[in-house]
């Protein structure tokens, strides 16, 4: 009877009425359902006597009878369902994922094999007998939701969240975990109905078809109601471009999503469109052009050409050809020095086209320091302790100590970082200075304080005399200077840091 059943099913009898019936895993279509794999395990009941007979009587019968499968072949491409046999048995290929070893592992394999988890021993087989016509495979339900229509279409490399659907071959997949565990619905190897271990990472919903309709019926905007330029593929686009395909309008994305949108296969409205551009909504006709740009009248030509050496912030404007554009004030002026206004990528990150213009702007009245003070102040030097306001000057320009930033100002030479907020260029400077008016002492104390001691430890507000003047320990942190030694006394080159 064992060789007879292909050894599912052992027989231990243990008295003349009854007898025990021992079930092992068992592998067969008639045990799957849907996606669902049915196993019963070393589940022990009793039989009578009389329904085990006629069971080996049936069993016996039907193994008897079986006519052999085509032979297996190593040359042949099996799949889950395949039926062949080999030495007088047959053997079907298993339906689950371990059916993608039935191909080139000749059944029923050395133990431990690729063999022994992809082929199903059916029994001894004699003569031949054709494989049974193959049903249709069965369609899951269409997918009711937004109408049936298909979502986004898989993409390798993308990734997904739990609960995120996709579409491939007409079929809707659903990314499974949770929004706290990883998934691996986006990794190599993974893909819907790919390799043998995409179940783990997604589930079949059902079927679908078409596109999925956009969640909010867009609209252009009322003032420009027809159809911008008719897409080109060997047009190059850039971020803020418009298209139209048929009767739909599409906007190229922002920088980096703008680099799809000039290639092949990301066209508008292809499978892989929302990578590189977005659907604004219908369109008819051309688009009724926009009302000619101005300048401020008080500025008609144009400003200073762009150059890709020039030191631009939030608000400057420049020209490129006979249009003008503004450095962004939304935080983005960093982008301005980093591209061009019609660079391909990353122009409008920082800049904002404004107008057309014509002519030259005409200059404003030239940069001019309070007349008390024509000269330049002293030249920056690293390690100075600046403080908020303290000014300086390099190469003929003024620089101010920022109030917020003047940390930086100690170690940061104004000029040389672009976009610096620890300096604040003030305008442009010649010679020196003026020295301000010879210090002198309050009439009411004539008198000198005591000479400057390097041994005497000092405090803030410390007055002290050297070489005829007179000298007071600063009151903040930099009082400490006051007792840093010689290098610090009172009228030495580092004399103002104390």
């Amino acid at each position: 009877f064992a060789s007879c059943c292909v050894e599912k099913i052992n027989i231990f009898c243990t008295h003349k009425k009854s007898a025990f019936i021992h079930f092992q895993k068992i592998e067969h279509p008639s045990a799957h359902f849907g996606r669902h794999e049915f196993q019963v395990n070393r589940t022990m009941f009793k039989v009578s006597q009389a329904a085990l007979a006629a069971a080996l009587s049936i069993s016996i019968e039907a193994a008897s009878s079986a006519g052999c499968y085509p032979a297996y072949s190593s040359s042949s491409t099996y799949s889950s369902g395949s039926l062949v046999s080999f030495n007088s048995t047959n053997y079907e290929c298993v339906h689950n994922h371990y059916s993608v070893w039935c191909t080139g592992h000749q059944p029923p394999g050395e133990p431990g094999s690729h063999a022994t988890v992809a082929w199903l021993e059916l029994g001894p087989c004699s003569g031949a007998q054709d494989p049974p016509a193959p049903t249709s495979k069965p369609t899951p339900p269409l997918v009711t939701e937004f109408g049936g229509a298909c979502p986004a279409a898989f993409a390798p490399g993308t990734e997904y969240a739990a609960g995120d659907r996709v579409e491939r071959n007409g079929f809707v997949f659903e990314c499974r975990g949770t929004a706290d565990n990883a998934n691996w619905c986006g990794a190599e190897g993974y893909e819907p109905e790919t390799g043998m271990y995409w179940e783990n990472a997604w589930k079949i919903m059902g079927t679908c078809r078409g596109l999925l309709p956009p969640t909010a019926s867009p609209t252009i905007d009322p003032d420009a109601p027809g159809c911008p330029p008719v897409f080109d593929q060997a047009a190059t686009y850039k971020s803020g471009d418009r298209v139209s395909v048929g009767s739909l309008s599409y906007e190229c994305k922002r920088y980096p999503w703008s680099a799809f949108c000039g290639l092949a296969n990301f066209e508008p409205g292809s499978s892989n469109s929302d990578l590189g551009w977005i659907l604004l909504g219908s369109c008819d006709g051309t688009l009724a052009p926009t009302t000619a740009p101005t300048l401020d009248p008080n500025s008609p030509g144009c400003p200073a050409k762009y150059s890709p050496d020039g030191d631009y912030q939030a608000g400057d404007r420049v020209s490129v050809g006979s249009t003008v554009y503004q450095c962004k004030t939304d935080g983005n002026s960093p982008f301005c020095l980093a591209f061009g206004p019609e660079h391909e990528r990353g122009g409008s990150l920082g800049w904002e086209k404004l107008s057309s213009c014509q002519g030259t702007v005409a200059p404003t009245a030239a940069p001019s320091f309070d007349p008390a003070t024509p000269g330049c102040p002293e030249s920056w030097a690293e390690g100075t302790p600046y403080q908020a306001g303290d000014r300086v000057s390099v190469s003929n320009s003024i620089y101010e100590c920022d109030a917020l930033y003047h940390a930086h100002c100690t170690f940061r030479e104004p000029g040389t970082v672009p976009d610096d907020e620890s300096w604040n260029k003030k305008g442009s400077c010649e010679g020196t200075i003026a020295p301000t008016s010879t210090p002198t002492l309050d009439p009411a104390s004539p008198g000198c304080p005591a000479s400057y001691d390097p041994s005497t430890p000092y405090a803030g507000g410390d007055a002290v005399e050297a070489d005829g003047l007179v000298y007071q320990c600063r009151t903040d942190a930099y009082g400490a200077y006051c007792n840093a030694g010689p290098e610090y006394a009172p009228g030495s080159p580092n004399s103002d840091r104390g």
